[in-house]
C-alpha cells in the first residue's frame, strides 16, 4: 500500500506496507484467491486509514484482475464464500475506487511470482511504486476495463413467466378492479426483470399507460372484429373495425357495466351507441337494458311511484239507459273556420261543445261561437231539439249556466274523474 503525500509543491511516495498473496490457504481457484487478496487489502486500507491522524482525501485500490473487480461491482453473486467476501469488501471500500492495473505496473507481481532479496532491494517498482502515481490521477495512464459477458458465480434470476390469462375474472364485478390487477402483475413481472439491470423500479400509482397495456392484453390476439366498408374512413382502427364480443362473457359484462358507470349512467340506447364505438357484443340492446335495469343508482335516481286506487264507477255509468239519458258536457277548442268558400273571407275562431253519453260514450258535437252563456244555451236546446228530453236523471258536467239545473265538476276535482272518469277527455285532446 502505497501513500502519496504533497508538500511545498512536490509529491513523495512512500511504501507502506505490501500486500503480495498468499496462496497456501485453503485450496480455492484462482479467481476466489484474487478475491482474498482483495479481501485482506480492503482490512488493511481500513486499519491504516483509522490509524492515521490525516484523513485521506482520496483512496484508489488497483488490480490486474478482471475477474476480481467484476465481482466486486456487482449486485448478485451466488455461493456463500464469494458472495460474503464481496459484502465484506464492498463494506470496507465504500468510499474507495477500484481501478485495474496492467501486469507490469503492479508490484506485488514481483513476490507473489518470487523474486531475489538482492534483486528485490534494487528494484524502484518494489519500494516506489510506479512513476505515474506520482502525478495527478488526470495524468495517469487509462486502462481499458474488459466488460465480461459471463461473470464466474454470478446469481442467475430465475424467474417463472406468469400467465395473466390464470386470473380468475369471474370474481371481479368491475372492470378497472379487473385491469388494475392485471397491470400490477404486469409491474411485478416488470420489477423483476429489471432488478438484475440496476434500473428504477416502477412504484406509486398506476399510470395510463399501465393500464392501457392492461387493457389490450385482453384482446390484442385472436379476436374478430367486425368487417364493414369504412376501410378508407379517417376514424381509428378500432372504431371501423369494433371487436366482436360474445354476449354472455363476463369480460363482456364488465365492459359495458363500466361504460355505463363511466358516462354518468347513461340510458341504455346511449349505452349501446357509445359501446359500438369500440366493441361489437352480441345482442347488445338486450346487454345494455340489463345492465341499465340491474344499477342501483339507476334504480334510485328514477324510482317507480304507485299508482292510487282506481275509484268505483258511478251508476250512471254502469246502470243501462238510453242513449245520453245521463250525459257528460265540456268545451274543445278553440277551432278557426270561415264563414263562406271564399278563400280572402278571415277566419273566426269558434268553439266546440262536446255531448257524451255515460252509458254507452255516445258523442255529439255541436259548434258555438264562444263561451259565453247564449252560446251554450243555444246549443243544449239544439242538442235537446235533436237528441229528445231526458227522462230521468239529470246532466253531469264541467261547466255552469243560470237557465238550467246541472251539476258543476271541475275537471282537476277528484268527483269529477270519478262521475266522468275523463270520457270527454278521450274525444278530444285538451290545448
Amino acid at each position: 500500500m502505497w501513500s502519496t503525500i504533497k508538500e511545498s509543491f512536490e509529491k513523495f511516495q512512500q511504501l507502506l506496507e505490501e500486500d503480495a498473496e498468499n496462496n497456501e490457504e485453503e485450496e480455492l481457484g484462482i479467481p476466489s484467491l484474487e478475491l482474498c487478496s482483495a479481501l485482506l487489502l480492503s482490512q488493511l486500507v481500513n486499519s491504516v486509514a483509522s490509524a492515521l491522524r490525516i484523513k485521506p482525501k482520496n483512496i484508489f485500490l488497483w488490480s490486474d484482475s478482471m475477474i476480481k473487480l467484476t465481482w466486486i461491482s456487482a449486485s448478485q453473486i451466488s455461493g456463500s464464500s464469494v458472495a460474503n467476501r464481496v459484502r465484506e469488501i464492498q463494506r470496507l471500500t465504500y468510499t474507495a475506487r477500484w481501478n485495474h492495473i496492467k501486469f507490469e505496473d503492479n508490484s506485488v507481481e514481483l513476490i507473489s511470482r518470487g523474486v531475489q532479496p538482492s534483486k528485490l532491494k534494487e528494484a524502484t517498482l518494489w519500494w516506489s511504486g510506479s512513476t505515474w502515481l506520482r502525478f495527478s490521477s488526470e495524468n495517469w495512464p487509462l486502462t481499458t476495463r474488459v466488460v465480461l459477458e459471463i461473470i464466474p458465480e454470478e446469481r442467475t434470476m430465475k424467474t417463472k413467466s406468469f400467465v395473466a390469462s390464470n386470473i380468475q375474472f369471474q370474481n371481479y364485478s368491475l372492470w378497472y378492479r379487473f385491469t388494475g390487477t392485471t397491470a400490477y402483475i404486469f409491474r411485478f413481472s416488470y420489477n423483476i426483470k429489471t432488478r438484475s439491470k440496476g434500473k428504477e423500479k416502477r412504484s406509486g400509482n398506476l399510470t395510463t399507460e399501465e393500464i392501457q397495456q392492461a387493457t389490450i392484453y385482453w384482446y390484442q390476439e385472436g379476436v374478430l372484429r367486425i368487417g364493414g366498408r369504412l376501410r378508407h374512413s379517417s376514424r381509428s382502427y378500432d372504431k371501423k373495425h369494433p371487436i366482436l364480443f360474445p354476449k354472455q362473457h363476463h369480460i363482456t359484462k364488465l365492459i359495458a357495466k363500466y361504460l355505463h358507470i363511466s358516462n354518468l349512467h347513461i340510458d341504455p340506447q346511449a349505452l349501446l351507441t357509445i359501446t359500438r364505438q369500440r366493441y361489437w357484443p352480441l345482442s347488445g340492446k338486450n346487454l345494455c337494458k340489463k345492465i341499465v335495469h340491474s344499477c342501483i343508482v339507476c334504480f334510485k335516481a328514477k324510482p317507480n311511484f304507485q299508482s292510487p286506487l282506481m275509484s268505483q264507477l258511478s251508476s250512471a255509468r254502469i246502470t243501462p239507459s238510453r242513449s245520453f239519458n245521463n250525459t257528460g258536457i265540456d268545451f274543445c277548442g278553440p277551432v278557426y273556420i270561415r264563414q263562406s268558400t271564399n278563400k280572402r273571407t278571415c277566419k273566426v275562431k269558434t268553439y266546440i261543445v262536446v255531448f257524451v253519453c255515460m252509458a254507452v260514450k255516445a258523442v255529439h258535437l255541436n259548434l258555438v261561437s264562444d263561451l259565453s252563456t247564449n252560446a251554450f244555451t243555444a246549443a243544449l236546446k239544439r242538442f235537446i231539439a235533436r237528441r229528445g228530453h231526458q227522462k230521468q236523471g239529470e246532466p253531469w258536467s264541467n261547466v255552469s249556466t243560470r237557465s238550467y239545473q246541472v251539476t258543476f265538476h271541475p275537471s282537476k276535482c277528484p268527483s269529477y274523474r270519478w262521475l266522468l272518469g275523463g270520457m270527454c277527455e278521450i274525444v278530444f285532446k285538451e290545448p
